[in-house]
């Protein structure tokens, strides 16, 4: 034998081992893309895992049963119910929708770092004159039952709020009487603009007040009014040490008109 025989069957030995590695790696291959396809004729199932894990992964809202939308707000309330703090509960608020919360009568709830995404929200965030970029005490107000508590006539700012209340629940239980308390807010904003509502302090008649015929309606109790002239002479005056009504006339001769303790005076109409 020669060395040239002896090399030739060494290289086709070699040949042979190289060939069934080859077969026996394509074999696998193949049983490994048979193993991964999707039997319903769509993509591969690895790949479909990865897909849900990378979803998972990343935060993204989990797929809603069919024939469900997918909310395009979702908020979380914390509250107390039957005005016990021992008593909590978190409810979910998806769409604005306020009608499970309502059920259970709330009595005090929070919640934070509300930002106003949809539509509605960002309306109701820009009636209620808020500036911190944060809906969640409008989401606390309309998850409450009572939705806080607002005096006869609330102030230029309470009733900003209580126009982004009724923007984001407008079907809150409470929804007349906030109505009603805006529009008596109001009232006493434009009052205010032209010098026809009089709280406690020394106003210029004919700038900052207006002659005519004002009361006081509340529980007054050492209520002190004066009216002056430009020399600072009392022309009238009256100390009330208690009473429900107080009501007081200024003239255009008039110089000043000062009150003190006696509360809010509206025009007599």
């Amino acid at each position: 034998m020669t060395n040239n025989d002896s090399s030739t069957r060494r290289w086709t030995g070699v040949l042979a081992v190289v060939g069934g590695i080859l077969a026996a790696v394509g074999l696998i291959g193949g049983l490994i893309v048979l193993a991964g396809q999707d039997h319903s004729g769509g993509g591969t199932g690895v790949a479909a895992h990865i897909d849900a894990d990378t979803s998972a992964a990343s935060g993204a809202p989990e797929t809603v049963p069919s024939g469900e939308p997918v909310p395009d707000s979702i908020v979380v309330v914390h509250c107390d119910v039957d005005g016990q703090p021992t008593r909590s509960e978190s409810f979910t608020i998806a769409d604005q929708d306020f009608t499970e919360a309502w059920d259970q009568g709330p009595s005090y709830c929070e919640s934070f770092d509300a930002a106003p995404d949809t539509e509605t929200e960002r309306d109701a965030y820009e009636a209620s004159g808020y500036a911190d970029g944060d809906i969640g005490v409008l989401y606390s107000q309309c998850t409450e039952a009572s939705a806080g508590s607002y005096p006869d006539v609330p102030s230029a700012t309470q009733v900003s709020e209580l126009e982004g209340i009724l923007i984001l629940c407008p079907d809150h239980p409470r929804a007349g009487k906030f109505r009603e308390l805006v529009k008596a807010g109001n009232r006493d904003i434009e009052l205010a603009d032209s010098g026809r509502l009089i709280r406690s302090g020394t106003w210029r008649v004919g700038e900052q007040v207006q002659p005519g015929t004002y009361a006081v309606e509340s529980h007054i109790e050492g209520c002190y009014w004066e009216r002056t002239d430009s020399t600072g002479e009392i022309i009238d005056n009256n100390f009330v040490r208690g009473a429900k009504r107080v009501e007081a006339t200024i003239v255009h001769g008039d110089h000043s008109f000062t009150s003190e303790n006696c509360g809010t005076w509206r025009p007599v109409e």
